[in-house]
């Protein structure tokens, strides 16, 4: 697997086939900025800041229970400088979903990855809890998300140069190994391609045909805003939810979620066959938009005859699908 190692000039390390470069258009850049940025966050998201910043309250006995799985090879506290997270409002459904970067060369400034549907609202979001803290937060225009995905088929190590530029961030997926490593490119940054000889060069579909095959959901139009709670799309599993950091907005609801002996609504990954008679009186209205609300794939599932059985669905490959208890 992938190793990474905190440097400007840092190497990964590839068994098997080339790392898969896979640029994401899709996604923003957020810069956070100043002494109380970790602060701010930790009364707003999921997740605990002090896996990041060690200066908060607590940090130094936090008991680490939600600490990611680290993939082979990833061993170091270093080799993991992010976290998943998730803005909920007061009811506590998801407003936002992000990936929170620190700086490895600056221990004032957080970097939050996001869709770029929701850059401006997440930055307004913040702004509205700022209050009087010392806080800078922009938009980082321009800024360049990518994901590296290791294609390992086991086989002879190889270790391959990334020339990072100063503001880049970067970090094993905090959500699962297999998505591989995130980096967040400044606008102004010195190397057009970072990732040197030895890397392919992929797509961000390729990262979205791994990412649903994990049954990982993100952005708005996969997790709508204000219809629906964290772990429904399995916040918990994918290392998003803290259940001791205290409180922070919409944690009543999702710890009192979290104690149901089962959900009726849950995120799975799954594969669908069925003939072609049934696909057409599915789709017999167009074609398949990418994401489906609830009650259009209930609807769907019943036709199929699985939403009593609690089965799964696919429709026309979008990449989610919901379970029924």
């Amino acid at each position: 697997m992938t190793r990474l190692a905190a440097s400007a000039s840092t190497r990964l390390e590839s068994t098997g086939s080339p790392p898969l470069v896979c640029p994401l258009p899709s996604r923003s850049a957020l810069s956070l900025r100043g002494s109380e940025a970790s602060a701010l966050l930790q009364g707003l998201v999921t997740n605990d800041l002090r896996h990041l910043d060690d200066r908060l309250p607590g940090a130094q006995d936090l008991a680490l229970q939600q600490e990611p799985v680290a993939a082979p090879g990833v061993k170091q506290a270093s080799d993991r400088r992010a976290i998943y997270a998730l803005f909920l409002n007061t009811a506590g459904r998801v407003l936002f979903d992000a990936l929170v970067f620190s700086d490895r060369e600056d221990p004032d400034r957080l970097v939050l990855d996001c869709h770029k549907d929701v850059a401006e609202k997440v930055a307004k979001h913040l702004k509205m809890y700022k209050l009087r803290r010392k806080v800078d937060i922009e938009v980082v225009q321009g800024a360049k998300a990518v994901a590296v995905l290791n294609n390992s088929d086991g086989g002879n190590k190889e270790k391959l140069r990334v020339r990072l530029s100063q503001g880049a961030v970067f970090s094993v997926d905090p959500r699962l190994p297999a998505l591989g490593h995130r980096f967040v490119l400044p606008p102004a940054s010195g190397e057009d391609n970072p990732f040197g000889p030895g890397f392919s060069q992929g797509s961000e579909s390729d990262y979205d045909s791994l990412r649903h095959q994990l049954g990982v959901s993100e952005g708005p139009h996969e997790m709508p805003p204000g219809k629906c709670f964290p772990l429904e799309y399995n916040a918990d599993y994918l290392h998003g939810v803290s259940f001791h950091k205290g409180c922070y907005i919409g944690q009543e609801l999702t710890a009192r979620y979290s104690k149901f002996p089962f959900l009726h609504i849950a995120i799975q990954n799954f594969k669908l066959i069925v003939s072609e008679s049934t696909t057409r009186a599915l789709f017999a209205r167009g074609s398949c938009p990418s994401h489906w609300t609830a009650r259009q794939i209930a609807i769907s599932t019943q036709t199929l005859s699985t939403r009593r059985a609690g089965g799964w669905a696919s429709l026309g490959g979008c990449g989610g699908g919901r379970r029924w208890g």
